[in-house]
């Protein structure tokens, strides 16, 4: 009888554990059915309404309190009203992505702007011409529609290509570090294989970004690959390299820190959207010390494999930054 009982429990088990098992697999399924859903979504907002310039279709890809940021009024109406700026202003303004991450409610997208202005529109200011600049973008879904958008693009760049912005001597060190760094591998994707641990991946990222923050510059040896490859502007490969320009960085900001804001993680992939702030104490590309104090938002691409940091990309707002420490004026 007692033998019969345990055979009983040990099939009941059995099939709770499979019960269990199933039910796991298809919540994970349905994640990433959810996942591709909202990348899909992201998709058509670039070629639809970005690159198609067609905006018939707003109203099913935007929520109707949609909020943009980066100086565009809130709303689907508002950005609607943007959107026709850009029509306007640019003959060209196509988006080439080459990476996009989905994790939960949002999704990362790293990319390159090609726009070419024609002049006159609101933004008659900006004279006729092309530029090519890299652009972070991350995107907040509810509902199937996005809700929320904070990015960031060179701006800096962008106006320097253009023409629109003479600076002193002083300032171009500091605008050459914006210049794209050539990416040897524009159509990366996505490994999700199951030997690549997303989780584990955000949290090796976040603990070098923890490590910066308290300048713990020995944390390198132990997060990053010694075959580290920087593509961000200002920096060189390797450990030695890393140290580096975090020392140069620390020299002009003793106190300089990041506050990650959104952090989406993918297969090996962890992209991250920052606020960076510091006081300006010492020479910054040729940039005296001025003692004040700066913020600006960051975004950060990096690629882990076998648990260390092998890549890294970085779009910061350097127009921004120049702005709030008196070197180029809003106006101009």
């Amino acid at each position: 009888m007692k033998r019969s009982m345990f055979c009983i429990l040990l099939v009941g088990l059995l099939l709770m554990t499979s019960v269990i098992s199933l039910s796991a697999q298809d919540t994970s399924t349905d994640n990433e059915e959810q996942l591709q859903a909202n990348k899909t979504l992201v998709t058509r907002f670039y070629d639809e309404i970005i690159e198609g310039r067609d905006l018939n279709n707003a109203e099913e890809i935007l929520a109707e309190d949609y909020v943009h940021n980066q100086g565009v009024p809130d709303g689907r109406e508002g950005f609607l009203q943007f959107g026709s700026i850009i029509r306007e202003t640019f003959s060209t303004y196509d988006y080439t992505i080459h990476q996009m991450l989905a994790e939960g409610d949002w999704v990362g997208v790293r990319s390159t702007l090609y726009g070419v202005t024609q002049g006159g529109g609101m933004m008659a200011a900006l004279p006729e011409g092309e530029f090519t600049i890299d652009s972070m973008d991350f995107f907040r879904i509810s509902d199937g529609q996005l809700v929320e958008h904070f990015g960031i693009f060179d701006m800096l760049g962008q106006l320097q290509q253009l023409g629109v912005i003479s600076t002193p001597e002083s300032v171009e060190a500091a605008a050459e570090s914006t210049e794209t760094v050539p990416d040897p591998d524009m159509t990366a994707t996505v490994n999700t294989t199951e030997d690549h641990n997303p989780v584990a991946n955000k949290a090796v990222v976040l603990t070098w970004i923890d490590s910066r923050n308290i300048n713990n510059l020995a944390a390198i040896d132990q997060l990053v690959s010694e075959t580290f490859i920087q593509h961000a502007a200002g920096g060189e490969n390797g450990h030695e390299g890393l140290r580096a320009y975090v020392t140069y960085l620390l020299s002009a900001f003793p106190d300089f820190s990041t506050e990650v804001q959104i952090s989406v993680a993918e297969g090996d992939w962890v992209a991250l959207y920052s606020l960076a702030s510091g006081t300006h104490t010492g020479d910054y590309n040729g940039i005296p010390a001025t003692g004040l104090e700066v913020s600006v938002a960051t975004a950060d691409f990096y690629r882990v494999e076998e648990g260390l940091i092998a890549e890294h990309w970085n779009v910061t707002d350097m127009f921004e930054l120049l702005q709030q420490l008196e070197v180029v004026s809003s106006e101009n």
